[in-house]
């Protein structure tokens, strides 16, 4: 056994010893049969028990607080929080009269009187609690566009009724959140750096944001500084995407239908039939885009005494459809024991033609014409994903126990034809000439399968506090092709050329547990955790005949508090340790020299980025209005970064190399406010300051090295009848400094230099018809035309300058049917078997 798994194994034991002797303590301190656990047994005690419920979303409240107060004179008994379902049980309540209170921040304290305590247990019942920042006329709570909800490790943004729900998708919704910023190629970074994308708790290869209906997004969990539960990958943390569910009794459904400028549509349904201990759903969306996009760049290479500049303008014609069928049962064996599982097939094709024209010139004379024509451009896309989960609640409130087993598959295949003509100019001019013609053909395929096995127990201590406890086991195998035919002369056929082919197997294996212990004392809430990961990774360069393998063992403390000395007032601290493992597209050291004037390599000696990260905020509540201000520290050692650098006066090279290390800092307020009952606002703003330092090597231009940067976004939400609410968003971003490790999966980064400074404005209006059973809306997008990814790029003897953009505006009208009133009509009674009315 090698040393890190002696060491992984240890500290298992030791965390399933810790389980065991707690549950020995519980079981061995339990409560006597004639006096609920009294030796003397002069007094007697209950065990009073209840759900917190947010009243405006049917969702349980994590970590809400609990006091019991003698009803005679208000004086203090006991306490408790609430667990992850919203369940609270506190043990050990004298027989007596009490007045019960839930308070949380951002909502107001709920207050429950005459409880009797008078038998061994004692169920309050369902305990509704109303967000402060709402509301309460039936106008803005079915028009608001979100809810933030604080919890002491997240928040939490319930987006039901955005209007990107009209042709919108999850890149929109990622748009509209704090601090977060997607770039031209769908990349999510949030404070300026990469960010890991979760989708319902999961990491998948299924998935893809650009891709997915937002109307099928139920919130997004915003988690800047995860605990140690959570994988700890992602250089800014974690945003988890929660997707809607329902498991009301009977038949219900939602038909959604959108249509756009330029041919786009989409639509989908979803049905959910729920008998006795079975719940049946399926969901089918189907999307279909057609648009252009465009791209203007120029590069200026100063290599010896030569000044070399190449310009090219490309138009791009997209077309894309793409399927998603999901359908699955979760079975209520009994009041202890909940089974789910779920299938979902993913269906994907694009196709795009794509013309780029351009010249180069060296010394303000025009060398070479550029033209380059690209069609048949297919990417297939197909994959599916299967999830088995298992919930065990045992006797005690808040201890359980949570299984699941998931698998996902994504394989796209990617063929292209294109023929490149470099005509030269001035004819007796010859410095290194380019290939006149070139027919080109090329094919390449992704092959990429993750497992995942993980289960997390969750003991309750007293009445005040709790410890999780949980083991993760993580493979992804990834396997990717490219070959490239080149014919050099018209009517001829292209021959496969061996020296471009590139065959990589890539393989990472995550085992990992983790241990949380969580406290609430008065005002008081507090959490500490630690988890262990062993990261074996292994590459295969097939076609060089090349290898390599690393192992890291590392550990990850987290820990939070927070002081909330009334219901209007809180304030957090936390920290927590992260890494940033090199993708496998950085780490394969083969040479593409596909393109002439661009080779580029990855490099098998990356090492993880390791991150150390800080948090302070406070959150105040003015009646219906709230602030939060929040600010950060960020140390990151081992950054990755892209290099590029001039092999001659035509010619880079680029390639990923760690720099030495990294540091980002800012602040963030945003604000809720309700002026009155027909109108309200929300914006918010994040400054960050990120410095890079680079090694010894390094060729990291001063230009790229630091910046202030900053991010403004603002909803404005206009509720105009019971039946029509409108609704406009601004978002700003400044410039950014990119270090060019990015670009796959939402891991955000461009080439290594600055991002220009951006702004758009979105528009969206809902009329409610049928009784509240439909939605008629209208969505404009980009609504002046001004949404443009612009970056320069520097390096030692280069600086480039790119600026993409799509047509824009997009206008989308869409309609909304709920059947039998879906997701909005309570659950009128509670199961036989008492479960939960939503099993994740």
């Amino acid at each position: 056994m090698s040393l890190n798994k002696f060491r992984i194994f240890m500290l298992a034991s030791l965390l399933g010893l810790a389980a065991a002797a707690t549950a020995q303590q519980r079981s061995g301190g339990g409560t006597g049969a004639g006096h609920n656990g009294n030796p003397s047994g002069s007094l007697k005690f209950s065990k009073l028990t209840g759900t917190v419920i947010d009243k405006s979303t049917s969702k349980p409240v994590e970590y809400a607080n609990i006091t019991i107060l003698r009803a005679k004179d208000s004086t203090f008994v006991t306490g408790g929080i609430s667990d992850n379902a919203g369940r609270f049980a506190i043990d050990r309540v004298p027989y007596g009269l009490y007045t019960v209170k839930v308070k949380f921040i951002g909502y107001a304290t709920s207050v429950i009187k005459n409880v009797k305590a008078m038998q061994p247990n004692t169920e309050v019942g369902k305990v509704d609690i109303t967000p402060a920042t709402k509301n309460l006329a039936e106008v803005t709570v079915t028009g608001r566009k979100s809810e933030v909800q604080n919890n002491l490790d997240k928040k939490v943004f319930n987006i039901d009724k955005s209007m990107y729900g009209t042709g919108g998708t999850a890149l929109d919704i990622m748009q509209s959140l704090p601090a977060v910023a997607v770039d031209f190629d769908g990349n999510v970074s949030m404070r300026g750096s990469n960010v890991t994308i979760l989708i319902d708790g999961r990491p998948s290869n299924l998935v893809s944001l650009d891709q997915m209906p937002a109307h099928l997004i139920e919130r997004v969990e915003i988690i800047s500084n995860p605990s140690a539960k959570y994988d700890p990958e992602g250089m800014s943390g974690i945003i988890n995407i929660i997707l809607k569910k329902n498991v009301q009794r009977g038949l219900n459904g939602m038909v959604n239908l959108n249509a756009g400028y330029n041919n786009k549509w989409m639509g989908s349904a979803t049905l959910n039939y729920r008998k006795n201990k079975l719940n049946y759903f399926v969901n089918y969306t189907l999307r279909s885009f057609d648009g252009e996009s465009y791209q203007d760049m120029w590069s200026n290479n100063t290599f010896g005494s030569a000044n070399t500049l190449l310009q090219r303008n490309t138009t791009t014609n997209n077309k894309m459809r793409m399927q998603n069928i999901q359908a699955g049962v979760d079975f209520y064996l009994n009041d202890k024991n909940t089974l789910n599982t779920s299938f979902t097939l993913e269906p994907r094709n694009m196709k795009s033609n794509e013309n780029a024209t351009g010249s180069t010139s060296i010394d303000n004379v025009k060398m070479y014409d550029y033209q380059r024509q690209t069609w048949n451009k297919r990417t297939n896309n197909n994959g599916f994903e299967y999830d088995l989960a298992y919930k065990h609640t045992f006797a005690r409130e808040g201890e359980e126990l949570t299984a699941e087993f998931n698998i996902d598959r994504g394989n796209d295949k990617l063929e292209q034809t294109s023929i490149e003509q470099n005509a030269k100019t001035p004819a007796n001019i010859n410095p290194k000439p380019l290939t006149p013609y070139t027919d080109q053909l090329t094919s390449s395929t992704n092959d990429n399968t993750r497992t995942m096995l993980r289960t997390d127990y969750v003991l309750p201590l007293a009445e005040k506090g709790r410890i999780e406890v949980g083991y993760m086991l993580s493979n992804n195998d990834s396997k990717s092709t490219y070959d490239l035919s080149k014919a050099y002369a018209a009517n001829t056929a292209p021959v496969l050329q061996s020296q471009y082919t590139n065959d990589f197997d890539y393989r990472q294996t995550v085992n990992a547990v983790y241990a949380n212990y969580g406290i609430s004392v008065g005002k008081f809430k507090a959490q500490a955790g630690i988890r262990a990961e062993n990261a074996d990774t292994h590459g295969e360069q097939q076609t060089e005949k090349k290898s390599f393998s690393k192992n890291f063992f590392d550990f990850f403390p987290s820990a939070f508090v927070k002081y909330t000395p009334n219901d209007n007032n809180e304030f957090g601290i936390n920290y927590s340790r992260r890494t940033n493992r090199p993708r496998m597209w950085s780490l394969n050291p083969f040479v593409n020299r596909a393109d002439t004037l661009n080779t580029s390599q990855g490099n098998p000696d990356l090492n993880p980025e390791y991150i150390n990260s800080f948090e302070v905020g406070y959150t105040r509540l003015f009646n219906k209005n709230s602030l939060t201000l929040t600010t950060f520290y960020r140390k990151t050692t081992g950054i990755v970064a892209s290099i590029r650098q001039q092999i001659d006066a035509l010619r880079s090279y680029t390639t990923f190399v760690n720099l030495n290390s990294g540091e980002s800092y800012g602040a963030e307020a945003s604000a809720n406010i309700n002026l009155f009952k027909w109108w309200n606002t929300n914006c918010s703003y994040s400054y960050f300051h990120t410095k890079l330092t680079g090694n010894s090597s390094s060729v990291l231009d001063s230009k790229a090295k630091d910046s202030d940067s900053w991010t403004l976004r603002a909803t404005s939400n206009w509720f105009l009848s019971k039946q029509l609410s409108f609704q406009v968003m601004y978002n700003y971003k400044s410039p950014v400094v990119t270090t060019g490790a990015g670009g796959f999966h939402g891991m955000g980064g461009s080439s290594q230099g600055k991002t220009h400074a951006s702004y758009y404005v979105d528009m969206g209006a809902r009329y409610s018809i049928l009784k509240g059973k439909g939605d008629i809306s209208l969505r404009v997008s980009d609504v002046f035309n001004t949404n443009k990814y612009i970056s320069d790029g520097f390096g030692n003897g280069f600086t480039s300058y790119t600026k993409n953009w799509r047509e824009t505006p997009n206008v989308f009208m869409g309609f909304t049917y709920r059947i039998n009133d879906f997701k909005r009509k309570q659950q009128k009674q509670q199961d036989a078997n008492g479960m939960d009315e939503e099993i994740m």
